[in-house]
């Protein structure tokens, strides 16, 4: 049986659209730990980065995704950098 990701055009959601998906729900969850590492509120994100604090909780919530300039702002605002995406953290022994 073929996943999700390896299924052809046309049968199921195309390619791309599943990967925007993922995407979406990878920099949501790490938006999510990052402001909350960092002690701040969304409010406070917004303030920070010049986004609507909506904008934000979509981006939180895996509806949408941001644009590259945006996903840098908000990192900025956390004092990180994009290359912080994805990073893993690493458990301490």
């Amino acid at each position: 049986m073929s996943s999700e990701l390896e299924q052809k055009p046309g049968r199921g959601r195309p390619r791309k659209m599943l990967n925007r998906t993922l995407f979406a729900a990878r920099f949501a969850a790490w938006l999510s730990c990052a402001r909350e590492s960092a002690g701040i509120t969304v409010n406070q994100l917004a303030s920070l980065a010049s986004i609507p604090k909506s904008t934000i909780w979509a981006y939180e919530q895996g509806a949408c995704e941001p644009s590259l300039a945006t996903a840098s702002a908000l990192a900025a605002a956390l004092g990180l950098t994009l290359a912080n995406f994805g990073a893993e953290k690493k458990s301490r022994k």
